[in-house]
């Protein structure tokens, strides 16, 4: 008798262990669903708070799998979020219009980098921005550069169709400038003044005497497929939480985090030494951020229209997903309220 109370009470507390058991392991996530496969630029030292955040274990602390994905090209990173084989992108601002405007579920979640830019010239003949009237300038199709550059021409009465954009990869604009003389005009970000200036090119006198260089422009945001955020909403905060964290790291210790931007980056090149990737943030030549109006969005997807890139002007609600906005706002406030 007491044989079969002890057999049915270790039985039933058999049972109560499996159904434990088994509610548990289908309630914690597994592994594939703390995943986020993220794309980006390699070699781009816009995204300096994601490198810190992966390599201080950021995501980690947040339960997050980070797969991280360097691409080639904006193309690359365009279509590998438009086909859902990465479920976040950083990326330049102006190649995600595309997908959008063709209904393809892509959202800008924030912003990350902004920087100046600089046009630079042949030489001293070509001053004004009546003197680009009939000339060149090599840019990427589609890009924040031809962007803003586009942006100026308007803000100084030059009709833009009356300057022929000519798109050539980045890495021959300077042979395309100074030896084969094809075009007249590059614009640049900070981390090519030295090589244009050592070649010979000039800055354009007018750009900068009216202070179009000292505008920093947003050049890089944080996308999300919408497919991937509408199922994993808390990873996709997760990652955010975990890209504030690179921040504020990048802001209170800038000297191990500049270390780790360089060996993230793997460039072998004094350009993207530590020592350089502290100047620039020190003198504001890269700034990171978290929040600005995203109402710069509209008003670069309307000159995407006017180039032919998009067909038709592109609301805030298409573009931009405001659920982190207080949380990027508040984050923006406390870690560079003095700058």
């Amino acid at each position: 008798m007491k044989r079969k109370i002890i057999y049915g009470i270790l039985c039933t507390c058999l049972i109560f262990l499996v159904i434990f058991l088994f509610y548990h392991i289908q309630s914690a996530p597994q592994d594939d669903e703390k995943v986020i496969k993220v794309g980006y630029r390699a070699g781009n030292i816009n995204y300096g708070p994601f490198y810190v955040a992966d390599i201080k274990g950021y995501f980690n602390e947040s339960d997050v799998i980070i797969k991280a994905i360097p691409l080639n090209s904006a193309n690359d990173i365009k279509l590998a979020l438009s086909m859902g084989q990465i479920d976040i992108a950083l990326g330049a601002v102006t190649v995600f219009f595309v997908p959008i405007s063709k209904g393809i579920p892509i959202k800008i979640v924030a912003p990350m980098a902004v920087g100046p830019i600089h046009l630079f010239v042949r030489d001293n003949q070509t001053k004004t921005f009546e003197d680009l009237v009939g000339k060149s300038i090599a840019v990427s199709q589609g890009g924040p550069s031809e962007s803003y550059v586009r942006y100026v021409l308007g803000k100084e009465d030059i009709d833009a169709s009356k300057v022929n954009f000519v798109y050539i990869d980045k890495v021959y604009r300077p042979s395309a400038l100074m030896d084969k003389k094809i075009v007249d005009a590059v614009p640049i970000g900070e981390d090519e003044l030295e090589k244009y200036s050592e070649i010979g090119a000039v800055p354009h006198e007018e750009w900068a005497t009216k202070g179009y260089t000292l505008q920093p422009r947003l050049e890089e945001v944080i996308a999300v497929n919408e497919d991937f955020n509408l199922a994993h909403p808390l990873l996709v905060e997760k990652f955010i939480d975990s890209i504030i964290k690179g921040h504020r790291f990048i802001k209170s210790n800038p000297d191990e985090a500049a270390q780790i931007v360089s060996s993230y980056i793997k460039v072998e090149s004094e350009a993207y030494s530590p020592e350089y990737i502290k100047d620039i943030w020190e003198t504001n030549k890269l700034a990171y951020i978290l929040w600005s109006d995203p109402k710069v969005l509209v008003d670069m997807a309307r000159i995407a229209v006017e180039i032919g890139q998009i067909e038709s002007n592109l609301t805030l609600e298409q573009i931009f997903d405001s659920k982190f906005e207080e949380k990027l706002k508040h984050a923006q406030n406390e870690i560079y309220s003095t700058d």
